[in-house]
């Protein structure tokens, strides 16, 4: 669909005018017109004509669902508002650019602590390594090495902030950065994603977080595959941390809709009647 200048030009304005109720939704939340009218302090009555404005604009979906009081509006990002925060996001990185580092002093000690053999100890140790790393990444490749004896080690299993900080660490990193960080995670983590066949809880939290890991560090066509692929396994085996993997690929590949869509509707065809209902309701959401 083709955007006149006229159109292109109220879009922005919208986009910029009520960037704080659209960040609120980013990438894939489903809120209503009373839980937004709560979160920007704004009278329903009006909230409601903004909402309209922005579903007309294309940068808002709206959908009317039965709830325990009536109907009520169900409001969720487009795919055009996805991409325009991404690019926002990417314009915030790039602009403030430097990449700063955690002292190797403290990095040393809170390895140390990952050494104890205190499971409480070990925690404290996980849990700060993710907290300095929201903002900063290690100073050089002996720490991403260290980092990665830990994460793949069955004792620190399930210290989720140690894959959480290697999260950081690519999110943070620049192109360099992410380079060290495939070049000695993307076989490791490929290799435990794929071993992880189990349902539990546990083992599920354990996969999503590798997947996030993944959707960061991969190339991205790679990553498309890894992430297409872990959504349709979700799906057959009625997982609900689907839901997961589609907001990641909403966010990441937003213009990539109808290639899911095609691969849902040829996985339909070979489906039990219960898996069909999960596709219907996923093919809804994209």
């Amino acid at each position: 669909m083709s955007i006149d200048r006229k159109d292109e030009e109220l879009i922005l304005k919208l986009f910029q005018q009520n960037f704080q109720l659209l960040i609120l939704l980013y990438p894939e939340k489903v809120s209503t017109l009373t839980e937004l009218s709560t979160a920007v302090n704004q009278e329903l009555g009006n909230l409601s004509k903004t909402v309209t404005k922005l579903a007309e604009a294309g940068l808002l979906r709206t959908e009317m669902e039965k709830g325990p009081r009536g109907k009520r509006k169900k409001i969720q990002l487009s795919n055009l508002s996805i991409k325009m925060i991404n690019s926002v996001n990417d314009i915030i990185k790039k602009e403030l650019g430097k990449v700063s580092y955690v002292n190797p002093q403290l990095l040393d000690e809170y390895f140390k602590l990952l050494d104890s053999g205190d499971e409480e100890i070990r925690k404290v140790g996980a849990v700060r390594l993710y907290r300095e790393t929201t903002k900063y990444v290690f100073p050089d490749k002996r720490y991403i090495i260290k980092l990665k004896e830990y994460i793949f080690n069955s004792k620190y299993s399930d210290a989720k902030e140690l894959l959480q900080t290697l999260i950081n660490l690519a999110r943070n990193s620049d192109e360099s950065g992410r380079d060290v960080l495939d070049q000695y995670y993307r076989d490791p983590l490929m290799k435990e994603f794929h071993g992880i066949t189990g349902k539990s809880k546990k083992e599920e939290a354990r996969r999503s977080l590798i997947l996030d890991a993944l959707s960061e560090i991969l190339p991205n066509i790679q990553c498309f595959e890894v992430l297409v692929d872990s959504y349709v396994t979700l799906i057959k085996v009625g997982s609900d941390y689907r839901t997961h993997v589609r907001g990641l690929l909403k966010t990441k590949f937003p213009d990539k809709d109808d290639d899911l869509k095609i691969t849902l509707t040829r996985l339909m065809q070979e489906s039990s009647p219960e898996t069909r209902k999960v596709i219907m309701s996923e093919l809804d959401q994209l």
